[in-house]
């Protein structure tokens, strides 16, 4: 069964990365010891990662190879707005982009080694250096562990700003798509949002850490009109009639 898992890990990075022998043994050794480190996918995408045995590599392939988001057969609006919390690196704020061009994409990323990186893959969305709560302030990132998928908040390590996603929501007449990943942090980011900003909202795309927390998320969803479902960790909450308010 290890032999088959690596098999099908190496099958994987050929069909999804164009300059695949990067990322696969044994040249992915010799390319790490190199100062800097870029992959190009296959559908032209190019990234910027730390190493070659980072989480970076894991994301993206989440991202596009497994498309966990269904971002490939997602329809919005021809001018979407798209808030992305959690950017990490930005994959999930490139995929967006390369599924709608015209799409004004605000990503938020509170570690800053990590927002370099978004920087650099993604220099076409608004980015936001803060990582999103309910307070506007300063918190604690839970680890200094700079290639987390995400972020979470503690009560020590890295001292980051905070902001709410309020102004954010308020500003726009809807909100098409609101990515979370945020590594358990996810009640903080609606505790703090009325039910009018919610009301803007069409789509939501969450990853649920806490398995405590879905009863909550489904039953706060609901309440403001959203359809949930779940599926391997991830929320998806959409208003039934999406579509219809665009018209």
């Amino acid at each position: 069964m290890e032999t088959q898992s690596r098999i099908q890990n190496l099958l994987s990075r050929v069909r999804l990365y164009r300059d695949w022998w990067k990322v696969i043994f044994p040249v992915n050794r010799v390319y790490n010891k190199f100062s800097k480190h870029f992959v190009t996918l296959r559908t032209g995408e190019r990234f910027q990662i730390r190493d070659i045995f980072s989480s970076d590599l894991s994301i993206i392939s989440e991202v596009f190879g497994q498309d966990v988001y269904r971002l490939g057969t997602l329809q919005l609006p021809p001018t979407p707005v798209i808030l992305d919390v959690g950017a990490h690196i930005g994959a999930f704020s490139v995929a967006a982009h390369s599924h709608f061009k015209n799409a004004r994409i605000i990503a938020f990323e509170p570690h800053p080694d990590n927002f370099v990186y978004l920087q650099r893959n993604a220099p076409f969305v608004q980015a936001v250096n803060a990582a999103i709560t309910n307070t506007e302030g300063k918190a604690y990132l839970d680890s200094e562990n700079r290639a987390a998928s995400a972020y979470a908040l503690g009560d020590r390590g890295l001292v980051v700003e905070t902001k709410s996603l309020r102004p954010y929501i308020e500003r726009e007449k809807r909100v098409d798509l609101l990515k979370v990943d945020i590594e358990g942090a996810e009640r903080g980011v609606f505790e703090g949002l009325s039910p009018e900003l919610l009301f803007k909202l069409d789509r939501i795309f969450m990853e649920v850490h806490r398995p405590e927390d879905f009863s909550w998320f489904n039953a706060h969803f609901k309440a403001n009109g959203f359809k949930v479902e779940v599926n391997d960790g991830i929320l998806f909450a959409s208003k039934t009639d999406a579509q219809d308010l665009r018209l």
